[in-house]
């Protein structure tokens, strides 16, 4: 097999996830777009405007949806069979954080398990649970600022410290080749870099639009299959022999990719940062340029940083330069 036979496979749908890396849900929870706060009556609680006098939902440590955590006796919300209150004792409903609807997913009692709680329009009473969220009465979280909203298919998840990301893929070496996932962060940013703790099989890093539809398919590497997007494409444990090669797709008026080879080869522990600039994109190894882009009429502009994970065995540390407003223009 030669190296471009890696680019003639049909490319196959898949679901598109878009994740917040291990986010927390943290106060205040969110009903309708705005700040849950309530009071209690006879009845139960009454949706009120927030204010020193109301309570506010919280997800507590113990993953309990109580109106405090330092309250020394919280109200909770506790399930008696098919019923459901807030009470200071009871079987505490218990949940889990689910970033990809961003929002408090079931895990106990067994009859609320993976199942999202719906209030009535009111936000008087619990509902129901279903096991799909509903976005007008359900609940949403809170999420710290600086927390990346990312692209790919249903077998990568990732972590995050900071501007520093970790990404993973659940595909087996000896599984499946085309079972690799397209990765877009969802900022804009002027460089970001990836050192290549493991190298692994194969690596593509590069620029792509935001648009979730081009990281939902099967072996659909950007530069060559997905239009608008560029990247520099690596070979190791495959064929070594060759260096890395700019593969690009991303003028509008491309009808088919183009490819240059750089005079490099990249190995395990190499640095690749990429960066946006006035006159193109640059690609540097270890703090040296070794291959450049530049700009031409028609080209995909609006790019945000995108690679593509091949197996379970490579290691990326991904980090991202500050978030800008716009990107250089003349």
């Amino acid at each position: 097999m030669k190296l471009v036979s890696l680019f003639t496979a049909s490319a196959l749908l898949a679901a598109t996830e878009a994740t917040i890396a291990e986010a927390t849900c943290t106060a205040p929870i969110m009903f309708g777009g705005e700040e849950f706060c309530f009071k209690y009556n006879k009845k139960g609680i009454k949706k009120s405007t927030c204010s020193n006098k109301t309570k506010s939902l919280m997800l507590t440590k113990e993953n309990k949806l109580c109106d405090g955590e330092a309250d020394a006796d919280p109200y909770c919300l506790v399930a008696k069979g098919n019923k459901f209150k807030f009470a200071s004792k009871g079987e505490a409903v218990l949940f889990n954080y689910d970033s990809k609807v961003n929002s408090l997913k079931g895990t106990s009692p067994k009859t609320v398990k993976d199942k999202y709680l719906q209030f009535d329009k009111k936000a008087k009473k619990v509902k129901k649970w279903d096991t799909k969220q509903h976005k007008k009465f359900g609940i949403s979280c809170n999420v710290p600022s600086g927390y990346f909203k990312c692209y790919h298919r249903k077998n990568v998840s990732f972590t995050q410290e900071g501007r520093v990301l970790r990404p993973s893929i659940k595909n087996s070496l000896k599984k499946d080749e085309e079972n690799f996932s397209g990765f877009l962060i969802h900022e804009r940013v002027t460089w970001y870099s990836i050192k290549l703790e493991r190298f692994g099989w194969w690596s593509n890093i590069g620029w792509g639009p935001p648009t979730p539809s081009l990281y939902n398919k099967r072996y659909t590497p950007l530069g060559n299959f997905q239009h608008r997007t560029i990247a520099v494409f690596q070979t190791k444990e495959y064929d070594y022999s060759y260096n890395a090669y700019l593969y690009n797709y991303l003028n509008l008026g491309q009808t088919e990719y183009s490819y240059r080879k750089t005079s490099v080869k990249i190995e395990d522990g190499d640095l690749i940062k990429v960066e946006y600039r006035l006159s193109g994109t640059v690609w540097q190894l270890n703090g040296r340029t070794f291959i450049t882009h530049n700009w031409y009429t028609g080209d995909e502009r609006d790019l945000r940083p995108a690679f593509d994970i091949y197996y379970d065995i490579e290691k990326y540390v991904v980090t991202l330069g500050a978030t800008v407003e716009a990107f250089p223009s003349v």
